[in-house]
């Protein structure tokens, strides 16, 4: 991971988190970390449950057997409790009303309605405080019915099936949402008086100067989307580029942004999981708010396949969101 520079994120008041670390105490033990335990079973749980089926045939009939049989059951909702319960009193800390939908409810209401709950638009019922960040029905709806599946049992098949809703629903859709740049990811405001363009081609340069981008570099980028990363590296730094995408609509947009450049950009249309590449064939590799599709079974597999493409003495630039800790249940 590139050292260096990196986009500054504002922190809450130093009252505010010690409020925060105090909120759901009886949930936390001190050097505990709840999404430890969830992300150590979604890792190992095919050496959990066959754990678990040895002890349950060593274990005495009764009320031990019994006991072994529901601890990773009993273990799952003890965890979907502690946040739920836990999300309900940090907002109760931090001033909200719990009488009001929580702000995800609240985002349903307007992708339905067109409005918020009391007319408000999407603007205030992200940033003015409105609605508390709490875990509720809407969260435990989405965890039963998609993510735990996806997440226990990833396949490439979840990612192919994930594609025509989130990427092939026509670029023209991303053109008016994106703009011209078509570029999914953030952008650097020097001054905050930039365009979206300035600050997203601000961006480019960010990530190309941080891995120190030279010309004929040999440069992997895992997630490419429509190519614009991809052609920025070749038509101003003269690097030779390849991109992959699994998303048909994006390698078709991709292609026709580079054909003047196709001499230094290839674009895959392939899962990077399963695509042959050359080992240590890359000297530099970017990989953009890309590695959140997959998924937490396979994220070490993803790392290691990284790996083994990145030469020697190669850099790779890894942006990624990640799980909030110590009790920041947004």
């Amino acid at each position: 991971v590139v050292p260096g520079r990196w986009e500054s994120r504002a922190q809450p008041p130093r009252g505010l988190r010690r409020r925060e670390k105090q909120a759901g105490m009886f949930l936390r033990i001190p050097g505990f970390d709840g999404f430890e335990v969830v992300l150590f079973i979604i890792e190992w749980l095919q050496y959990i449950v066959a754990a678990n089926v040895i002890a349950v045939a060593l274990a005495r009939k009764g009320a031990g057997r019994m006991l072994v049989v529901c601890l990773i059951p009993l273990a799952v909702v003890g965890l979907i409790g502690a946040v739920t319960f836990g999300s309900r009193e940090a907002a109760k800390e931090r001033g909200f009303s719990l009488d009001k939908p929580s702000v995800r409810q609240a985002v349903e209401i307007y992708i339905e309605k067109g409005e918020g709950p009391n007319g408000e638009n999407l603007e205030e019922i992200l940033e003015q405080d409105k609605f508390a960040p709490t875990f509720g029905m809407e969260e435990l709806s989405y965890l039963g019915r998609d993510l735990l599946w996806h997440t226990l049992l990833h396949l490439d098949a979840h990612n192919a099936e994930n594609i025509p809703v989130a990427y092939n629903k026509g670029n023209d859709w991303f053109r008016a949402t994106l703009g011209e740049p078509m570029i999914y990811t953030s952008g650097i405001y020097r001054n905050g008086n930039e365009s979206l363009k300035e600050a997203q081609e601000y961006k480019l340069d960010y990530v190309a100067q941080a891995i120190d981008l030279k010309a004929e570099d040999n440069v992997l980028d895992i997630g490419c989307g429509w190519g614009r990363l991809l052609n920025h590296f070749a038509t101003k730094y003269g690097a030779k580029v390849t991109g992959i995408s699994l998303s048909e609509e994006q390698v078709k947009f991709g292609r026709e942004l580079n054909k003047d450049v196709s001499d230094k950009v290839n674009i895959l249309l392939h899962d990077f999981m399963t695509v042959d590449l050359k080992p240590k064939s890359f000297k530099k590799i970017t990989s953009l708010e890309m590695a959140e599709h997959v998924g937490i079974k396979r994220y070490t597999s993803f790392l290691r396949k990284v790996h083994s493409l990145l030469a020697d003495d190669g850099t790779l630039y890894f942006q990624v969101a990640g799980l909030r800790r110590e009790g920041q249940y947004e």
